[in-house]
């Protein structure tokens, strides 16, 4: 049975963990199937039309991304009418398993991703470290990383310290190092925010003829949250889709954003006052506060003029 012959409109919200994971394999066994993998990973499938998104997602973050309590695919397979098979990890794996490996090489051996128009792989940071590894297997398809991990191995990630519980994992043997995964995707879309310096040093390890590095400023840790906040994320999903992801596009779905999207403009002024630019942080509140009232910006503003013992303009 195929989605088309029923309506997709699973209920996940206010579910226990156990509760969520048996709705969601209920949904899998009527619209697909599910997999079991050991070790806080499993594999489900919907299957759809000729476009298949395969989303690497942790549980943790869904009910942060999803206001459905749901794998991001989820959200394509009811409005846009693709396919979707989604590797869920709890945070212990770093979706490095063999029975994972095994799964990936059972479905090249099928034939599985050949059946399939356009194939897009997503992830975010240790996710999309999945996505581009596991890329791998669908040649010419494309990925969208959100602020992916090239690998944890140390000599190749040393200086990064973050994810100290996973350093024992091997990210050497297969499926190991990311950006050596992508040789075969059409397009390989890496989206980061470069102030975030780790994670602009792992964005940078991604090169290659066929990647387009998306730098969304002052975006921080949390941007997929922030796409999905300002509703641009639907957007760039399907652009990366279609194969018309360019900078230009890019922008100009994270212009309106810019001016917007109160958690973005904190963090910019947080940023210049680090830097000790007070003049530069004022000017860019007073900007803030003519467009929009956020109580943080207003807050910033009040300090740095009483610091310097400025007035503040009439209202």
């Amino acid at each position: 049975m195929t989605v088309t012959e029923t309506t997709f409109d699973p209920h996940l919200v206010g579910l226990d963990a156990a509760d969520w994971l048996e709705a969601l394999e209920d949904v899998a066994d009527e619209f697909g199937y599910f997999e079991p993998l050991g070790r806080g990973l499993s594999a489900l499938f919907i299957d759809r039309g000729p476009q298949l998104i395969v989303t690497f997602e942790t549980r943790s973050a869904i009910p942060r991304l999803s206001p459905r309590s749901e794998p991001l695919g989820f959200h394509f397979v009811r409005n846009d009418g693709w396919s979707h098979l989604c590797i869920l990890s709890d945070e212990t794996s770093a979706f490095r398993s063999p029975r994972l490996f095994r799964m990936f090489d059972n479905l090249v051996d099928e034939g599985f991703f050949d059946r399939f128009d356009d194939v897009l792989f997503m992830g975010e940071h240790l996710a999309g470290y999945a996505a581009a590894a596991f890329s791998v297997t669908s040649p010419g398809a494309r990925a969208l990383l959100f602020r992916p991990i090239a690998t944890l191995a140390s000599d190749y990630a040393g200086w990064d310290t973050r994810h100290q519980s996973l350093r024992t994992l091997d990210f050497t043997s297969r499926y190991g190092y990311a950006p050596a995964m992508i040789e075969a995707a059409e397009q390989v879309h890496v989206v980061f925010d470069p102030v975030d310096r780790p994670d602009a040093m792992h964005a940078a390890l991604f090169v290659a003829p066929n990647v387009r590095l998306h730098r969304a400023r002052y975006f921080g840790i949390e941007l997929l949250q922030r796409f999905t906040e300002g509703r641009i994320h639907a957007d760039i999903v399907r652009a990366a889709m279609a194969g018309r992801l360019g900078h230009a596009d890019f922008g100009a779905l994270l212009r309106p954003l810019r001016w917007t999207l109160p958690a973005r403009i904190v963090r910019m002024l947080q940023v210049m006052r680090a830097r000790a630019d007070a003049d530069r942080t004022i000017r860019y509140c007073e900007i803030i506060r003519a467009r929009k009232k956020v109580p943080q910006v207003e807050t910033m503003y009040n300090q740095l003029t009483a610091a310097k013992g400025q007035k503040k303009p009439a209202e």
